[in-house]
């Protein structure tokens, strides 16, 4: 029989980890007189944390492929759910638009939740990772649940490589970094003029694949030959693909990150009846208190409809009005992960429901966004969700300029849920001065030589704009604004564009000068930066876009 401290650091260890349950029950149930008995309870616990090893590696993974941004929530978290999200991913996922005309079947447009089961997975065709995550209804609002994103509970090393031209070829290797190689994989023995290895990666569906690792050529470079171009072959990679490799104390992991997604999977079900299907069966787990399951794709809906619940009550705290700055963090997937995560800037410009008459005041991508550099809108997206962007602090307040002055006589005018509010302009009496379209009409001016430093000039408040061909200007009030994006969607909605000069599709451009006559200083807005354009601008043009003007039409940032 083994000594009284061993039997001790037994009994505490099933008081203390549910995890070594069964192995001390068989303890108990087994003859303790047995010497061979400690010895096989000890390979099974080394089982056991190998086990869990290779499940924490497998996680880590996913989460790689993922992208680094994911949030997932786990077992026990409290989120909400939002079936808006859920459909929009089901028209991406199958590449066909769903029917507006879908009834809600009553249900909000936000479900609390507890999460009662989380598996990560990848599609077996695709190599799409997706999590399988199962939900039952909870009314019960916690006083806070933290979104606890996927652990990393043993040290791991890994390297992403986008795949070249050479890369895919067939009978071709893969050409790896140095610094990659010898951060991830086993070490070779660089005595031999041209070391090598056998290496064994497993992934993310559990198959087993071997490469050979070579050293070789002058200057010395690492490739992966034998066997990599039967895994590109059964991967289907292309130029422009990303693998990743990781590796932990005693095994090699491979993951795949498309470029471009592959073709949905064929089924029977069209796009309107899945999402039919997702609405009931949130319908019926609220109605009878039951488990229901969602599958989140985050390489195809990115905007996750699975929030955490402090998340989403933290956001609501914040003011998102128009021309608040705003920040938003996405995962590029380069081959530098430190480089992966890009933040993007812009300003908030709309606040509308995507769905009014389906799901009123909902907060799923409520708020519209004019990116920084971005004119044409395409990533990050034009609508996010409060949630999925911060507020740019300075010091301690969210940077803020208001659009526009509110008070009881505001009217509203223009575009449709954009929110954007025009003040009434009334002419003031004689004796009071006024000026219009950048003219003097009337009234004893005031001396105002002091009230700017020597040879800065400054931008009179309202500024005439003439579009090209009309008779008619309008004038707008461009210190107001704190950007290009508010003025852009101003004049945009003050001549009727409907969108089409904020992304550049109408064949329209603004121009201004800094003189307020002639076409001699005239240049294309977003040539300067913003805080020169405001200083120096004395009228504006909305005219057509020139060939030669298209590319500096991308100048334009919020």
């Amino acid at each position: 029989m083994r000594s009284q401290p061993e039997w001790q650091w037994l009994k505490v260890s099933w008081a203390c980890s549910s995890e070594w349950f069964p192995h001390n029950l068989l303890f108990l149930l087994c003859n303790i007189n047995n010497n061979n008995f400690f010895s096989w309870a000890e390979e099974i616990m080394v089982k056991s944390h190998e086990s869990n090893d290779q499940v924490d590696l497998h996680t880590q993974l996913w989460q790689e492929c993922a992208g680094l941004s994911v949030k997932v929530p786990r077992v026990g978290d409290k989120v909400f759910y939002f079936p808006q999200g859920h459909l929009q991913q089901v028209e991406v996922y199958m590449k066909q638009e769903g029917m507006s005309d879908i009834p809600s079947y009553g249900l909000p447009s936000k479900i609390l939740c507890k999460v009662v089961c989380v598996q990560l997975k990848a599609e077996v065709d695709t190599d799409e990772v997706f999590a399988q995550i199962t939900l039952i209804p909870d009314c019960e609002e916690p006083k806070g649940s933290a979104f606890r994103s996927v652990p990393q509970k043993i040290p791991a090393t890994s390297f992403r490589k986008k795949l070249t031209p050479s890369d895919v070829i067939k009978q071709g290797g893969c050409n790896l970094h140095k610094k990659h190689v010898d951060q991830t994989f086993p070490p070779l023995d660089m005595s031999h003029d041209a070391p090598s290895q056998e290496l064994f990666a497993k992934d993310l569906h559990g198959k087993i694949w071997n490469f050979h690792h070579i050293c070789r050529g002058v200057p010395k470079r690492h490739i992966l030959t034998t066997g990599w171009g039967k895994f590109v072959s059964a991967k289907r990679l292309v130029v422009g693909d990303t693998c990743i490799f990781l590796r932990g104390q005693n095994c090699l992991y491979v993951g795949v990150q498309r470029a471009v997604r592959l073709n949905k999977l064929s089924t029977d079900l069209s796009c309107v009846n899945m999402q039919h299907g997702i609405l009931l069966t949130a319908l019926e787990a609220i109605n009878t208190r039951t488990e229901f399951t969602v599958y989140y794709h985050p390489r195809i809906s990115p905007s996750g409809f699975i929030v955490a619940y402090n998340h989403f009550m933290e956001s609501l705290k914040v003011n998102f009005s128009p021309e608040t700055r705003v920040e938003m963090v996405l995962d590029e997937g380069g081959e530098e992960p430190e480089f992966n995560l890009k933040k993007f800037s812009g300003t908030i410009i709309g606040k509308e429901d995507v769905d009014p008459s389906r799901w009123p005041g909902s907060e799923w991508q409520c708020l519209k966004v004019w990116w920084d550099g971005t004119a044409s809108g395409d990533v990050p997206p034009k609508r996010v969700s409060p949630w999925s962007i911060q507020a740019v602090v300075s010091d301690g307040q969210p940077q803020k300029r208001s659009m526009i002055g509110y008070n009881n006589k505001d009217k509203e005018l223009g575009m449709q849920g954009e929110g954007i509010r025009m003040r009434e302009v009334s002419i003031p009496r004689e004796d009071k001065k006024c000026r219009v379209f950048g003219v003097d009409m009337g009234g004893h001016s005031t001396s105002t030589s002091n009230t700017h430093p020597p040879n800065q000039q400054s931008s009179p408040s309202y500024i005439k704009v003439l579009k090209h061909g009309s008779f008619v200007g309008r004038c707008v009030e461009v210190s107001r604004f704190s950007g290009y994006g508010g003025l852009m969607w101003e004049l945009d909605r003050m001549f009727g564009f409907q969108g089409g000069l904020v992304s550049g599709s109408s064949g329209w451009i603004v121009t201004y000068n800094n003189n307020g006559d002639g076409d001699a200083n005239k240049k294309l807005l977003g040539d300067v930066s913003w805080s020169e354009f405001r200083g120096v601008v004395r009228k504006m043009c909305i005219c057509p876009k020139e060939k030669e003007e298209a590319a500096t039409w991308n100048k334009i940032s919020g």
